[in-house]
């Protein structure tokens, strides 16, 4: 079975001499869905550029099934991975089927290799079955719900074959149906292709039950790196979010829940731990 991951190595990223993330290191694996989490300004989506070569880091390197990613070309890195952004610009006038097919792109060799070949459509069309969007075909994308609307990107993004799928906040504005449709969507897609996924998530109930791993970052740093309830502690989020949490656990969903109780208002953990609150 091939391995499909994500490298990364002392990874240091910075705009104008100002360091945005300092000495990042953790490997996403085939078959796992790894959350990025952390407050605002944590460095979250400067991650994911870097990933994929939007930004080239200061130091560290980052590798996709084992190449520097800036020793690849962009067709290469598409055809290695796929990236759902948070927001997608394209014509609304577009059909479901014209975006997804899209996806095609990475794999036509040259300007004159004919774009809709039999295995193009195939693919195409496997990978809006695999979503549940191939009745939305010709639909316009001005004539669909956002929510379909992102399904249809995530059919694009498996119409590349991806090894690894990066999403970016892939639920935001999304109604709560359509955030568990789509992170289950992401779940099963992992589990059945064997491909890792990295995807950016704020809610941290559902990144602890639907992520493998969490990666929660903090002034410019992974503050903890490991299973949901490793890194959910009433502890770490404290440091990192300045709130005050209870965590639990629930049989229901089988994942842990936590119920941000009040802001810190200024108090230091010792403050806290005098107030019986650790």
């Amino acid at each position: 079975m091939d391995t499909n991951e994500v490298k990364i190595e002392n990874l240091c990223v910075g705009y104008k001499n100002i360091n945005i993330l300092n000495d990042i290191n953790f490997l996403a694996g085939s078959g796992e869905v790894v959350g990025i989490i952390g407050p605002n300004g944590a460095g979250k989506s400067t991650l994911l550029k870097t990933i994929t070569a939007v930004l080239r880091p200061t130091k560290g390197i980052v590798y996709l099934n084992e190449k520097d990613v800036r020793k690849m070309d962009r067709k290469e890195i598409a055809r290695t991975m796929a990236v759902v952004p948070q927001h997608t610009l394209i014509s609304p006038m577009f059909t479901v089927y014209d975006m997804v097919s899209m996806g095609r792109y990475p794999h036509i060799k040259n300007r004159f290799s004919p774009f809709d070949s039999a295995r193009d459509i195939k693919i195409t069309e496997d990978s809006m079955k695999m979503v549940g969007v191939e009745h939305l075909s010709e639909k316009t994308l001005d004539a669909v719900s956002g929510g379909e609307r992102q399904m249809v990107v995530i059919a694009r993004a498996l119409a590349q074959e991806p090894k690894i799928l990066i999403l970016d906040e892939p639920t935001s504005n999304l109604d709560v149906n359509h955030q568990i449709k789509i992170l289950k969507l992401v779940q099963n897609i992992v589990r059945g292709k064997n491909v890792s996924a990295i995807v950016v998530l704020h809610d941290l109930n559902t990144a602890a039950r639907f992520c493998n791993k969490l990666i929660l970052l903090h002034d410019k740093r992974i503050l903890s790196i490991g299973t949901p309830r490793e890194v959910l502690t009433i502890e770490n989020i404290r440091k990192a979010y300045k709130v005050e949490a209870e965590v639990n656990y629930s049989k229901v969903i089988n994942s842990i829940n936590i119920i941000v109780l009040d802001e810190l208002n200024g108090k230091s953990d010792d403050d806290l731990k005098n107030d019986g609150i650790s």
